[in-house]
């Protein structure tokens, strides 16, 4: 009797992951720049040229006392596994079950905050490596590497962003990591402007490329790469494909 049923909950599987694309692509087009279309095209056509900064970042010296107020409702923790049809419920996401199912079996953290039981923002960390694919290099003990940070479309604007960085900040300090570095693309403003509210500074910049997913290369300022080195970010081993 389930056999029957299987193409049929494959066909449903194809058109929810459609619409979904759909509407990843759509938010994109929307609030993206020119470039960032143009990059966005070639990417589909499977040329990636990301400009991105590296930022260093933990808790800042005079936080802003709202950051320590709160949200009300609202909750944060490491999500697990089992709660991965949360991150895989948000429309405007694009990232295969596969790839985030691989992201928990190799050990990486996703920090979650929840409003009255719905999944509201996130951001994922490794504490192993620095594992953009531009830049890696592996972590020592005090430091922590942040990406994939979202927060949920109709709770954007209301500051929650900062609030979820700054939590996360304290709950990495308690942990012991108190150098947390992320890149952002040098277009995404929004980004950058709560790091820096935050008094997170950019470390240095770069591009990264890469063909069909196969072949990449990092090019990095001669200007920057002392940067880099002199806080100790300087990649510590060879990058890996």
């Amino acid at each position: 009797m389930n056999d029957m049923h299987r193409p049929e909950e494959k066909g449903a599987v194809v058109i929810r992951r459609f619409v979904r694309y759909l509407t990843y692509v759509q938010h994109q087009w929307r609030y993206a720049s020119p470039l960032q279309r143009i990059l966005h095209v070639l990417n589909v056509m499977g040329v990636r040229i990301q400009p991105f900064d590296f930022f260093l970042e933990g808790l800042p010296d005079r936080p802003d006392p709202r950051l320590e107020m709160g949200y009300k409702d609202c909750t944060i923790s490491f999500l697990g596994v089992e709660e991965l049809p949360l991150l895989l419920s948000m429309p405007e996401r694009n990232i295969p079950e596969q790839l985030l199912r691989g992201w928990f079996d190799r050990g990486k953290l996703c920090l979650g905050v929840k409003y009255r039981g719905e999944l509201v923002a996130f951001t994922w960390c490794d504490l192993e490596e620095c594992s953009f694919r531009g830049f890696r290099f592996p972590l020592r003990g005090d430091e922590a590497y942040l990406f994939d940070a979202h927060t949920s479309l109709q709770y954007r604007g209301q500051a929650l962003a900062p609030f979820v960085r700054y939590r996360c900040y304290q709950i990495f300090a308690g942990m012991g990591r108190t150098r947390l570095y992320s890149v952002s693309g040098c277009w995404n403003y929004p980004a950058r402007r709560f790091k820096e509210k935050l008094q997170g500074r950019i470390i240095g910049s770069g591009i990264y490329c890469e063909l069909f997913r196969r072949w990449g290369w990092t090019f990095i300022p001669r200007r920057h790469r002392a940067s880099f080195e002199s806080v100790g970010a300087a990649p510590r081993s060879l990058n890996r494909p």
